[in-house]
């Protein structure tokens, strides 16, 4: 910070054409010295440099610190995202991990543009404050989220249409492994084929699922029998006892 001069013509110069607006004349009184002239430029210390800069809200998460194994991961504290709208902040309580995120914290691919820098695709949490226009939920409610990164943190942000509520009979460790999985089931098996549509069938559908063991080969399974389909899958003879009994 450094101090600089101004000058300022000095409020009797701005106020004395306002003030003997349609006022006679005075005579002239001897200058005792005692009060500026109200013409004459004011000097003006203003501080010159960066602003003060305004406390952030801080929150915890986790950055890769560099391409390796677990050990590169490392807490720190980081400013709070904010939120734009039909957005909601989620208070973390609960995170997974996926298949993106160990590839990410290697160093095999990279967030795409636009994404949260931190991994964590899904997580549950409490909503902890509501975004312009976010009206499907209310500051309290618990929820399951898909997100574009950031799981791995103390807050998280994603739109409103991501979240769901969590299961009745499912701790918040149990629902944060749903949300990626889930959606991509849906969309993949159930959603784009055209399949969502109930129209009768004189045979089940047979859904063929690769890599039948893996986090959404499981549950894919599992959603596939449940709207009554033939399962068929692959799997590795170490875990094939594992799927029958799915």
């Amino acid at each position: 910070m450094e101090l600089a001069v101004i000058n300022h013509p000095g409020l009797g110069a701005i106020m004395d054409p306002i003030i003997n607006i349609n006022k006679p004349k005075q005579p002239d009184s001897p200058d005792d010295g005692i009060y500026p002239d109200p013409k004459e430029p004011i000097k003006l210390p203003v501080i010159v440099g960066k602003p003060v800069p305004v406390p952030t809200p801080l929150m915890g998460a986790i950055r890769i610190r560099m391409p390796g194994g677990p050990e590169v991961l490392e807490y720190r504290s980081v400013t709070t995202p904010s939120l734009k709208r039909g957005e909601v902040l989620i208070r973390v309580t609960a995170a997974s991990v996926n298949k993106y995120d160990v590839m990410l914290r290697k160093g095999l691919i990279a967030a795409a543009p636009g994404d949260n820098i931190y991994p964590g695709l899904d997580c549950a949490g409490v909503i902890e404050k509501l975004g312009p226009g976010a009206t499907k939920w209310k500051v309290g409610d618990e929820v399951a989220a898909l997100l574009s990164g950031g799981g791995y943190a103390t807050k998280a942000v994603t739109h409103e249409d991501l979240c769901l509520p969590i299961p009745r009979g499912l701790t918040a460790s149990d629902a944060a492994s749903l949300p990626e999985v889930a959606c991509s089931i849906i969309l993949s098996i159930f959603t784009y084929p055209g399949m969502a549509n109930n129209t009768p069938r004189k045979e089940p559908l047979r859904v063929l699922i690769t890599g039948g063991s893996t986090g959404i080969g499981t549950l894919a399974i599992q959603f596939a029998k449940a709207k009554g389909c033939k399962v068929y899958c692959t799997t590795c003879k170490y875990t094939k006892t594992h799927i029958l009994c799915l």
